[in-house]
Protein backbone atom coordinates (compact mmCIF):
# COMPACT_ATOMS: atom_id res chain seq x y z
CA UNK A 1 0.00 0.00 0.00
CA UNK A 2 1.54 3.79 -0.98
CA UNK A 3 1.88 6.95 1.30
CA UNK A 4 -1.03 7.89 -0.97
CA UNK A 5 -3.95 5.63 0.58
CA UNK A 6 -1.96 6.38 4.09
CA UNK A 7 -2.91 9.93 3.67
CA UNK A 8 -6.06 10.13 1.75
CA UNK A 9 -7.78 6.80 0.98
CA UNK A 10 -8.06 5.57 5.20
CA UNK A 11 -8.44 9.37 6.14
CA UNK A 12 -11.97 9.73 5.13
CA UNK A 13 -14.65 10.97 7.77
CA UNK A 14 -17.38 9.82 5.54
CA UNK A 15 -18.03 6.27 5.61
CA UNK A 16 -16.43 5.28 2.55
CA UNK A 17 -13.60 6.86 0.02
CA UNK A 18 -13.56 7.01 -3.71
CA UNK A 19 -10.76 5.32 -5.57
CA UNK A 20 -7.21 6.74 -4.91
CA UNK A 21 -6.42 9.54 -7.05
CA UNK A 22 -2.87 11.05 -7.17
CA UNK A 23 -2.32 13.82 -4.72
CA UNK A 24 0.70 16.15 -4.81
CA UNK A 25 1.90 15.45 -1.08
CA UNK A 26 3.43 19.09 -0.46
CA UNK A 27 -0.37 19.82 -1.04
CA UNK A 28 -1.76 17.22 0.99
CA UNK A 29 1.03 17.54 3.81
CA UNK A 30 -0.01 21.10 3.95
CA UNK A 31 -3.81 20.58 4.14
CA UNK A 32 -2.94 18.11 6.81
CA UNK A 33 -1.06 20.64 9.12
CA UNK A 34 -4.06 22.91 8.97
CA UNK A 35 -6.42 20.30 9.84
CA UNK A 36 -4.53 18.82 13.00
CA UNK A 37 -3.90 22.36 14.36
CA UNK A 38 -7.85 23.46 13.96
CA UNK A 39 -8.39 20.05 15.34
CA UNK A 40 -6.08 21.06 18.41
CA UNK A 41 -7.68 24.05 18.64
CA UNK A 42 -10.83 23.11 18.87
CA UNK A 43 -10.20 20.20 21.62
CA UNK A 44 -9.01 23.12 23.90
CA UNK A 45 -11.23 25.21 23.33
CA UNK A 46 -14.86 23.41 23.08
CA UNK A 47 -14.24 20.33 24.98
CA UNK A 48 -13.88 22.78 28.20
CA UNK A 49 -16.83 24.91 27.15
CA UNK A 50 -19.19 21.87 26.52
CA UNK A 51 -18.31 20.27 29.54
CA UNK A 52 -19.04 23.40 31.48
CA UNK A 53 -22.18 23.94 29.10
CA UNK A 54 -23.86 20.56 30.07
CA UNK A 55 -23.13 20.56 34.05
CA UNK A 56 -24.95 23.93 33.82
CA UNK A 57 -27.71 22.97 31.47
CA UNK A 58 -28.44 19.64 33.66
CA UNK A 59 -28.50 22.43 36.59
CA UNK A 60 -30.85 24.72 35.09
CA UNK A 61 -32.81 21.44 34.14
CA UNK A 62 -33.19 19.85 37.39
CA UNK A 63 -34.16 22.82 39.09
CA UNK A 64 -37.03 23.42 36.81
CA UNK A 65 -38.27 20.01 36.10
CA UNK A 66 -41.96 21.00 36.90
CA UNK A 67 -41.45 23.15 34.07
CA UNK A 68 -40.40 20.27 31.33
CA UNK A 69 -38.58 22.71 29.29
CA UNK A 70 -38.28 21.24 26.34
CA UNK A 71 -35.59 23.71 25.18
CA UNK A 72 -33.42 22.53 27.94
CA UNK A 73 -33.89 19.16 26.90
CA UNK A 74 -32.78 19.34 23.38
CA UNK A 75 -29.65 21.71 24.52
CA UNK A 76 -28.28 18.70 27.06
CA UNK A 77 -28.91 16.24 23.83
CA UNK A 78 -27.27 18.31 21.68
CA UNK A 79 -24.30 19.13 24.02
CA UNK A 80 -23.99 14.99 24.32
CA UNK A 81 -23.62 14.56 20.60
CA UNK A 82 -21.04 17.50 20.88
CA UNK A 83 -19.23 15.87 23.57
CA UNK A 84 -19.31 13.09 21.59
CA UNK A 85 -17.57 14.68 18.79
CA UNK A 86 -14.78 16.50 20.99
CA UNK A 87 -13.77 13.33 22.87
CA UNK A 88 -13.82 10.78 20.56
CA UNK A 89 -13.76 11.95 17.24
CA UNK A 90 -11.58 14.63 17.87
CA UNK A 91 -8.54 12.69 19.62
CA UNK A 92 -8.74 9.98 17.33
CA UNK A 93 -8.14 12.21 14.38
CA UNK A 94 -4.98 14.16 15.82
CA UNK A 95 -3.53 10.95 16.66
CA UNK A 96 -4.30 9.17 13.59
CA UNK A 97 -2.89 11.75 11.53
CA UNK A 98 0.41 12.39 13.38
CA UNK A 99 1.58 8.64 13.01
CA UNK A 100 -0.99 7.78 9.38
CA UNK A 101 -1.41 3.99 11.45
CA UNK A 102 -3.85 2.37 13.49
CA UNK A 103 -2.77 1.01 16.59
CA UNK A 104 -5.67 -0.38 18.03
CA UNK A 105 -6.99 -3.44 16.64
CA UNK A 106 -9.76 -4.16 14.80
CA UNK A 107 -12.77 -3.77 17.32
CA UNK A 108 -11.69 -0.39 18.45
CA UNK A 109 -11.50 0.57 14.64
CA UNK A 110 -14.83 -0.19 13.72
CA UNK A 111 -16.04 1.03 17.58
CA UNK A 112 -14.48 4.48 16.94
CA UNK A 113 -16.20 4.31 13.00
CA UNK A 114 -19.59 3.84 14.28
CA UNK A 115 -18.96 6.96 17.23
CA UNK A 116 -17.56 8.95 14.52
CA UNK A 117 -20.89 8.35 12.17
CA UNK A 118 -23.11 8.26 15.46
CA UNK A 119 -22.18 11.85 16.80
CA UNK A 120 -22.44 13.61 13.31
CA UNK A 121 -26.12 11.66 12.42
CA UNK A 122 -27.09 12.81 15.93
CA UNK A 123 -25.98 16.43 15.95
CA UNK A 124 -28.05 17.04 12.49
CA UNK A 125 -31.15 15.02 13.68
CA UNK A 126 -30.87 17.00 17.07
CA UNK A 127 -30.55 19.98 15.17
CA UNK A 128 -33.58 19.02 12.60
CA UNK A 129 -35.73 18.35 16.38
CA UNK A 130 -34.71 21.75 17.00
CA UNK A 131 -36.22 23.48 13.81
CA UNK A 132 -39.22 21.12 13.96
CA UNK A 133 -40.00 22.35 17.86
CA UNK A 134 -39.55 25.94 16.85
CA UNK A 135 -42.53 25.29 14.26
CA UNK A 136 -44.67 23.98 16.80
CA UNK A 137 -44.03 26.48 19.37
CA UNK A 138 -44.17 29.18 17.22
CA UNK A 139 -48.20 27.95 16.29
CA UNK A 140 -48.88 27.55 20.00
CA UNK A 141 -47.59 31.02 20.59
CA UNK A 142 -50.83 32.39 21.55
CA UNK A 143 -51.65 29.44 23.92
CA UNK A 144 -50.63 29.96 27.96
CA UNK A 145 -50.55 26.54 28.97
CA UNK A 146 -48.34 24.12 30.73
CA UNK A 147 -45.38 22.76 28.55
CA UNK A 148 -45.78 19.04 29.46
CA UNK A 149 -47.08 18.41 25.67
CA UNK A 150 -44.66 19.86 24.35
CA UNK A 151 -42.34 18.17 26.41
CA UNK A 152 -43.60 15.17 25.79
CA UNK A 153 -43.56 15.52 22.27
CA UNK A 154 -39.98 16.50 21.67
CA UNK A 155 -38.60 13.46 24.29
CA UNK A 156 -40.15 11.26 21.28
CA UNK A 157 -38.40 12.88 18.49
CA UNK A 158 -35.54 13.01 20.41
CA UNK A 159 -36.01 9.24 21.48
CA UNK A 160 -36.39 9.33 17.62
CA UNK A 161 -34.01 10.60 16.49
CA UNK A 162 -31.12 8.22 18.88
CA UNK A 163 -32.88 5.31 17.08
CA UNK A 164 -31.92 6.79 13.47
CA UNK A 165 -28.81 7.77 14.52
CA UNK A 166 -28.05 4.26 15.72
CA UNK A 167 -29.30 2.55 12.68
CA UNK A 168 -27.71 4.84 10.80
CA UNK A 169 -24.11 4.11 12.24
CA UNK A 170 -24.63 0.42 12.33
CA UNK A 171 -23.25 -0.27 8.91
CA UNK A 172 -19.69 1.59 10.00
CA UNK A 173 -18.72 -1.92 11.70
CA UNK A 174 -19.21 -4.01 8.81
CA UNK A 175 -17.39 -1.46 6.14
CA UNK A 176 -14.61 -0.45 8.02
CA UNK A 177 -11.49 -3.17 9.23
CA UNK A 178 -7.87 -2.99 9.96
CA UNK A 179 -5.55 -3.84 7.02
CA UNK A 180 -2.42 -5.15 7.18
CA UNK A 181 -0.76 -4.94 3.56
CA UNK A 182 1.81 -8.12 3.32
CA UNK A 183 4.23 -6.08 1.91
CA UNK A 184 4.33 -3.24 4.46
CA UNK A 185 5.86 -4.81 7.45
CA UNK A 186 3.97 -3.60 10.50
CA UNK A 187 1.77 -0.99 9.19
CA UNK A 188 -1.93 -1.36 9.94
CA UNK A 189 -4.95 1.20 8.80
CA UNK A 190 -8.23 1.05 9.97
CA UNK A 191 -9.92 1.40 6.28
CA UNK A 192 -13.22 1.03 4.29
CA UNK A 193 -13.67 -2.21 2.41
CA UNK A 194 -13.76 -0.47 -1.06
CA UNK A 195 -10.30 1.09 -0.68
CA UNK A 196 -9.06 -2.64 0.76
CA UNK A 197 -10.38 -4.45 -2.69
CA UNK A 198 -9.50 -1.64 -4.95
CA UNK A 199 -5.55 -2.30 -3.30
CA UNK A 200 -6.16 -6.23 -3.81
CA UNK A 201 -7.45 -5.86 -7.23
CA UNK A 202 -4.84 -4.03 -8.60
CA UNK A 203 -2.47 -6.33 -7.04
CA UNK A 204 -4.42 -9.57 -8.87
CA UNK A 205 -4.30 -7.28 -12.12
CA UNK A 206 -0.74 -6.86 -12.26
CA UNK A 207 -0.29 -10.70 -12.44
CA UNK A 208 1.11 -11.83 -15.57
CA UNK A 209 -0.45 -15.32 -14.82
CA UNK A 210 -4.66 -14.21 -15.57
CA UNK A 211 -5.96 -14.71 -18.65
CA UNK A 212 -7.82 -11.32 -20.06
CA UNK A 213 -11.16 -12.75 -19.21
CA UNK A 214 -10.05 -12.94 -15.46
CA UNK A 215 -8.87 -9.60 -16.30
CA UNK A 216 -12.02 -8.37 -17.52
CA UNK A 217 -13.83 -10.36 -14.43
CA UNK A 218 -12.04 -8.47 -11.63
CA UNK A 219 -12.55 -5.44 -13.54
CA UNK A 220 -16.65 -5.49 -13.30
CA UNK A 221 -15.93 -6.96 -9.27
CA UNK A 222 -14.05 -3.71 -8.81
CA UNK A 223 -16.78 -1.55 -10.67
CA UNK A 224 -19.61 -2.82 -9.21
CA UNK A 225 -17.85 -2.16 -5.26
CA UNK A 226 -17.42 0.92 -7.00
CA UNK A 227 -20.59 0.96 -7.28
CA UNK A 228 -22.32 0.17 -4.00
CA UNK A 229 -19.38 2.53 -2.64
CA UNK A 230 -20.91 5.35 -4.28
CA UNK A 231 -24.86 4.56 -3.56
CA UNK A 232 -23.62 4.91 0.01
CA UNK A 233 -21.94 7.23 -0.15
CA UNK A 234 -24.65 9.62 -1.45
CA UNK A 235 -27.13 7.60 1.13
CA UNK A 236 -25.05 8.82 3.89
CA UNK A 237 -24.63 12.53 2.68
CA UNK A 238 -28.29 12.68 2.05
CA UNK A 239 -29.31 11.68 5.76
CA UNK A 240 -26.30 13.37 7.43
CA UNK A 241 -26.75 16.80 6.00
CA UNK A 242 -29.24 17.51 3.41
CA UNK A 243 -32.53 15.95 4.37
CA UNK A 244 -32.00 17.45 7.96
CA UNK A 245 -31.21 21.00 5.81
CA UNK A 246 -34.41 20.63 3.97
CA UNK A 247 -36.25 19.76 7.53
CA UNK A 248 -34.56 23.13 8.67
CA UNK A 249 -35.23 25.16 5.80
CA UNK A 250 -38.90 24.12 5.50
CA UNK A 251 -39.46 24.66 9.24
CA UNK A 252 -37.99 28.10 9.07
CA UNK A 253 -40.19 28.68 6.43
CA UNK A 254 -43.11 27.71 8.41
CA UNK A 255 -41.39 30.22 11.48
CA UNK A 256 -41.46 33.04 9.64
CA UNK A 257 -44.28 33.32 7.87
CA UNK A 258 -46.55 32.42 11.46
CA UNK A 259 -44.26 35.07 12.92
CA UNK A 260 -45.23 37.24 10.14
CA UNK A 261 -48.74 36.86 10.48
CA UNK A 262 -48.73 37.16 14.59
CA UNK A 263 -46.65 40.44 13.95
CA UNK A 264 -49.75 42.06 12.32
CA UNK A 265 -53.25 41.30 14.07
CA UNK A 266 -52.77 39.69 17.16
CA UNK A 267 -49.40 41.54 18.08
CA UNK A 268 -51.89 44.50 17.41
CA UNK A 269 -54.13 43.33 19.73
CA UNK A 270 -51.48 42.39 22.60
CA UNK A 271 -49.97 46.01 22.19
CA UNK A 272 -53.50 47.75 22.11
CA UNK A 273 -54.68 45.73 25.27
CA UNK A 274 -51.20 46.48 26.92
CA UNK A 275 -51.58 50.62 26.15
CA UNK A 276 -54.92 50.56 28.45
CA UNK A 277 -54.51 47.97 30.88
CA UNK A 278 -50.65 47.91 32.18
CA UNK A 279 -49.85 50.59 34.42
CA UNK A 280 -46.49 52.44 34.28
CA UNK A 281 -44.83 50.99 37.17
CA UNK A 282 -45.59 47.73 35.64
CA UNK A 283 -44.38 48.06 32.44
CA UNK A 284 -40.56 49.44 34.20
CA UNK A 285 -41.22 46.48 35.95
CA UNK A 286 -41.70 43.74 33.08
CA UNK A 287 -38.80 45.63 30.94
CA UNK A 288 -36.33 44.52 33.69
CA UNK A 289 -37.50 40.83 34.18
CA UNK A 290 -36.20 37.78 32.67
CA UNK A 291 -37.84 35.72 30.33
CA UNK A 292 -37.33 32.24 31.74
CA UNK A 293 -39.63 29.75 32.02
CA UNK A 294 -40.13 29.83 35.91
CA UNK A 295 -41.72 33.47 34.80
CA UNK A 296 -44.13 32.10 32.22
CA UNK A 297 -46.00 29.15 33.79
CA UNK A 298 -46.89 31.00 37.06
CA UNK A 299 -48.22 33.65 35.29
CA UNK A 300 -50.34 31.35 33.14
CA UNK A 301 -51.12 29.12 35.98
CA UNK A 302 -52.49 32.30 38.31
CA UNK A 303 -54.47 33.67 35.43
CA UNK A 304 -56.48 30.43 34.66
CA UNK A 305 -57.13 30.36 38.78
CA UNK A 306 -58.05 34.12 38.70
CA UNK A 307 -60.35 34.08 36.07
CA UNK A 308 -62.39 30.83 37.06
CA UNK A 309 -62.24 31.89 40.35
CA UNK A 310 -63.91 35.16 39.79
CA UNK A 311 -66.70 33.63 37.12
CA UNK A 312 -67.31 30.86 39.75
CA UNK A 313 -68.37 33.77 42.47
CA UNK A 314 -70.52 35.64 39.56
CA UNK A 315 -72.04 32.47 38.31
CA UNK A 316 -71.13 33.10 34.44
CA UNK A 317 -70.06 30.81 32.36
CA UNK A 318 -66.08 30.08 31.48
CA UNK A 319 -64.46 32.82 29.31
CA UNK A 320 -61.13 32.44 27.12
CA UNK A 321 -58.82 32.50 30.01
CA UNK A 322 -56.42 35.11 27.35
CA UNK A 323 -59.97 37.50 27.41
CA UNK A 324 -60.06 40.94 29.28
CA UNK A 325 -62.78 39.68 31.97
CA UNK A 326 -62.75 39.48 35.40
CA UNK A 327 -61.67 43.20 36.54
CA UNK A 328 -58.79 45.00 35.63
CA UNK A 329 -56.01 42.60 37.33
CA UNK A 330 -57.31 39.56 35.92
CA UNK A 331 -56.75 41.66 32.77
CA UNK A 332 -53.58 43.08 33.27
CA UNK A 333 -52.53 39.52 34.21
CA UNK A 334 -53.75 37.63 31.12
CA UNK A 335 -51.89 40.49 28.78
CA UNK A 336 -48.82 39.92 30.75
CA UNK A 337 -48.80 36.46 30.09
CA UNK A 338 -49.42 36.94 26.49
CA UNK A 339 -46.95 39.28 26.11
CA UNK A 340 -44.05 37.12 27.90
CA UNK A 341 -45.06 34.43 26.27
CA UNK A 342 -44.61 36.02 22.72
CA UNK A 343 -41.26 38.10 23.60
CA UNK A 344 -40.30 34.64 25.36
CA UNK A 345 -40.78 32.44 22.30
CA UNK A 346 -39.67 34.73 19.98
CA UNK A 347 -36.08 34.76 21.95
CA UNK A 348 -35.96 31.14 22.10
CA UNK A 349 -36.78 31.13 18.16
CA UNK A 350 -33.75 33.45 17.70
CA UNK A 351 -31.04 31.17 19.44
CA UNK A 352 -32.68 28.50 17.72
CA UNK A 353 -32.25 30.53 14.27
CA UNK A 354 -28.57 31.01 14.93
CA UNK A 355 -27.37 27.28 16.18
CA UNK A 356 -29.25 26.51 12.89
CA UNK A 357 -27.14 29.11 10.93
CA UNK A 358 -23.86 27.59 12.46
CA UNK A 359 -25.03 24.21 11.46
CA UNK A 360 -25.52 24.97 8.04
CA UNK A 361 -22.25 27.30 7.93
CA UNK A 362 -19.66 25.01 8.93
CA UNK A 363 -21.45 21.44 7.57
CA UNK A 364 -22.24 23.03 4.01
CA UNK A 365 -18.88 23.21 2.63
CA UNK A 366 -17.80 19.80 3.48
CA UNK A 367 -21.12 18.40 2.21
CA UNK A 368 -21.32 20.24 -0.75
CA UNK A 369 -17.66 19.62 -1.71
CA UNK A 370 -18.18 15.56 -1.03
CA UNK A 371 -21.39 15.71 -3.22
CA UNK A 372 -19.52 17.00 -6.11
CA UNK A 373 -16.10 14.85 -5.50
CA UNK A 374 -19.01 12.14 -6.26
CA UNK A 375 -20.22 12.81 -9.16
CA UNK A 376 -16.77 14.14 -10.74
CA UNK A 377 -16.20 13.56 -14.53
CA UNK A 378 -12.02 14.36 -13.91
CA UNK A 379 -9.79 12.68 -11.89
CA UNK A 380 -8.32 16.20 -11.71
CA UNK A 381 -11.49 16.95 -10.01
CA UNK A 382 -11.31 14.76 -7.68
CA UNK A 383 -7.58 14.87 -6.50
CA UNK A 384 -8.04 18.80 -5.87
CA UNK A 385 -11.49 17.11 -3.56
CA UNK A 386 -9.53 14.72 -2.01
CA UNK A 387 -6.99 17.65 -0.36
CA UNK A 388 -10.03 20.40 -0.01
CA UNK A 389 -11.70 17.69 1.72
CA UNK A 390 -9.70 17.19 4.63
CA UNK A 391 -9.13 20.85 5.33
CA UNK A 392 -12.75 20.91 5.78
CA UNK A 393 -13.43 18.03 7.85
CA UNK A 394 -12.03 19.96 10.75
CA UNK A 395 -15.32 22.91 10.00
CA UNK A 396 -17.16 20.31 11.56
CA UNK A 397 -15.87 20.09 14.50
CA UNK A 398 -15.45 24.02 14.77
CA UNK A 399 -19.83 23.54 15.20
CA UNK A 400 -19.10 22.14 18.89
CA UNK A 401 -17.21 25.23 20.12
CA UNK A 402 -19.88 27.76 18.47
CA UNK A 403 -22.88 26.13 20.03
CA UNK A 404 -22.02 26.39 23.42
CA UNK A 405 -21.26 30.27 22.88
CA UNK A 406 -24.65 30.59 21.26
CA UNK A 407 -26.23 28.56 24.38
CA UNK A 408 -25.04 32.02 26.32
CA UNK A 409 -22.51 30.17 28.27
CA UNK A 410 -21.59 33.16 30.33
CA UNK A 411 -25.24 34.24 31.49
CA UNK A 412 -26.76 33.50 34.23
CA UNK A 413 -29.14 30.43 33.85
CA UNK A 414 -32.39 32.12 34.73
CA UNK A 415 -31.88 34.29 31.96
CA UNK A 416 -31.30 31.61 29.61
CA UNK A 417 -33.96 29.09 29.94
CA UNK A 418 -36.78 30.88 27.76
CA UNK A 419 -39.62 28.38 26.16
Amino acid sequence: MSAQCKNTSCAEVSPGTAPPEYVDPINSITADMVEVSIYILCLCTGGPLNVISIIRTCKAYLRDRRGRNQILLLRINLNVADLLTMFIYTPTQIIWMTTYQWYGGDILCRVCKFFYTFSFYLNSFVIADIAIDRVCSAYRLQAVKSSEGSFKRVRRSLIAAYICAVICSVPQIFIFRVFHPAEMGDFRQCTPVWTVLAYELDIQLDSSKLSEKDKQKLIANYLQAIRWEKLYNIAHLLLVFWVPTLIITISYIFVICKLKSLSGKEYRKVNLENEFLTTPKQQCSENGSGLSIGNVLPIALLTRKSIISENSENNNDYANPLSVIGGKRASQIGTHARRTVHRATKVATRQAAMILLAYLTLWSPYNVLAMMNLFASSSSERSIAQVTLTFLNALIVVNPVVNPIIYGLFQSPSKRDVR
